[in-house]
């Protein structure tokens, strides 16, 4: 199981591409119940590679039927691909728990990011079961300490929560994330930075 790791809380997209290795075990008429770690593995269908799971003893547990797999997280949900290249979650049986529809999905502190791409830019937010915790008319930024930044088109920003409300709003054009209740916020872009805590405070010359 994938651990909550900098790397899958960093601000890229998670990749969505195939493994390196492409592995062909034996077709699955069923889906087998697995405690144990499940490892994507790709299989060839005509001109095209479907993507499913299989436990550690090479054993088919969710049979290929996606067009993209990514390893399962540690709250039992995985990013996968439909064959129109349309990202979703599902669960360790295979079933998705939030459709297929987002461009890229991204994940920290316990929130997947759904980021769907149109003729509006839209972001929906779940938790670690997938189900929905609210929507932006924008990009949504990686939880981190229980806050994400906000950039509004009135010119606003700061920090929701994981309900979608603005929590903190200062003046500052530039944001860090939170780590251990604290973040870097500067005046203008690529300026000096100050260390603020969760209330805003300035704790600069105090750390």
């Amino acid at each position: 199981t994938v651990e909550e790791s900098g790397t899958r809380n960093s601000e890229l997209p998670l990749a969505t591409g195939s493994p390196e290795t492409t592995v062909e075990p034996p077709d699955a008429d069923e889906k087998t119940e697995s405690e144990g770690e499940l490892t994507p593995f790709a299989q060839n269908r005509g001109f095209d590679l479907v993507y499913g799971y299989m436990d550690e003893a090479g054993n088919v547990v969710i049979p290929p039927q996606y067009g993209s797999a990514e390893p399962f997280f540690a709250c039992g949900l995985a990013i996968v691909g439909d064959t129109n290249g349309k990202l979703g979650l599902i669960d360790r049986t295979g079933e998705f728990v939030v459709s297929p529809e987002a461009d890229f999905i991204t994940y920290g502190d316990g929130v997947f990011i759904a980021q769907i791409y149109g003729e509006g830019t839209i972001a929906r937010a779940y938790d670690e079961n997938g189900e929905f915790l609210f929507e932006k008319p924008d990009y949504i930024y990686p939880f981190s300490d229980g806050l994400s930044r906000v950039y509004r088109e009135d010119g606003s920003a700061g920090y929701i929560d994981k309900s979608g409300n603005m929590v903190l709003e200062l003046p500052y054009k530039e944001f860090s994330i939170f780590l251990d209740g604290v973040a870097r916020v500067s005046n203008k872009y690529g300026g000096p930075t100050i260390l603020i805590d969760k209330q805003g405070n300035d704790l600069t010359d105090k750390l």
